[in-house]
């Protein structure tokens, strides 16, 4: 699915640093940019939501 590199990406940093999401910020904002320009486009993911994509419901 769309974005899904990007949100197993999260997943393995997260695991690499003990789920400390400060070490893995640039992978959730490679996430949210993505999302973003998915939803903009009128596409979807189930590894997206409008909340990681910025938007509000």
């Amino acid at each position: 699915p769309p974005c899904q590199k990007q949100a197993c990406d999260i997943q393995a940093c997260l695991q690499k640093h003990n789920y400390q999401e400060s070490h893995c910020q640039q992978y959730l904002e490679k996430l949210r940019q993505c999302c973003a320009t998915l939803l903009a486009k009128g596409g979807s993911s189930p590894c997206c939501s409008k909340k990681i994509a910025g938007q509000s419901t």
